[in-house]
């Protein structure tokens, strides 16, 4: 199953305030949001999640919420 093809389905599926979440490569980051917003569903929260305070990100945590305004919060998890 692609990505485009969870994001479709989840979309048609969740009613109105309903939250998909996905956790991905932060390479994919833009198909994300991209994706998100052509589905009708609006990017709310993307946290970044690293190792150690000198290190890249290298997964985001982004969660979507059909048919609010846009309103997109952006926070950090440091994992040992």
């Amino acid at each position: 199953m692609t990505l485009e093809e969870i994001i479709s389905v989840a979309a048609k599926k969740l009613k109105n305030g309903g939250r998909l979440c996905i956790c991905q490569r932060i390479e994919r980051l833009t198909d994300v949001l991209c994706l998100m917003r052509e589905n009708k569903l609006e990017p709310s929260k993307i946290t970044m999640v690293h190792s150690g305070d000198k290190k890249e990100p290298y997964l985001f945590m982004a969660e979507g919420v059909k048919g609010v305004k846009p309103q997109l919060k952006i926070t950090e998890k440091v994992v040992n």
